[in-house]
């Protein structure tokens, strides 16, 4: 699985830098996803993803500098910032969703039934393990 994820994201990434969308950090995607769930705080992102706030911290600077997200004043405490999709961060995400169609509808093309026995296996894992990997699926 680890093979065919590295495969995946390779493919991914080409895919996107097709678009100009080259700096992409290694968690980026993680990150973007659950800000598309909502707007969250750092900390609150911190938490979904299970890290420490200080462990994120350097990267979502790295993403608001590189307008993958953008800051807004929380409208619960005007001193807070709440993080949004910035348009690279929306760009990102609709481009990975229509390379994740395509490249499930390559699968279907080649394998047939197979691909969707297969999703459900990977589907069963991870609504197994709960936590924020369930929240973080992909639900194209």
């Amino acid at each position: 699985m680890a093979l065919a994820y590295q495969v995946i994201v390779r493919e991914l990434h080409e895919e996107l830098a097709r678009h100009g969308l080259t700096e992409l950090g290694a968690s980026y995607g993680y990150i973007l996803r659950t800000v598309e769930a909502g707007e969250v705080n750092q900390r609150q992102l911190a938490e979904r993803l299970e890290v420490s706030d200080q462990a994120i911290g350097k990267t979502v600077n790295e993403m608001v500098r590189r307008r993958f997200l953008v800051r807004r004043v929380d409208p619960d405490d005007a001193r807070a910032r709440r993080l949004a999709l910035g348009p690279k961060g929306e760009a990102t995400l609709r481009h990975a969703k229509q390379f994740h169609v395509r490249f499930e509808a390559k699968l279907v093309r080649e394998l047939g039934a197979d691909v969707a026995a297969a999703r459900r296996v990977l589907a069963s894992i991870i609504e197994s393990g709960g936590g924020a990997d369930a929240r973080l699926r992909i639900v194209v």
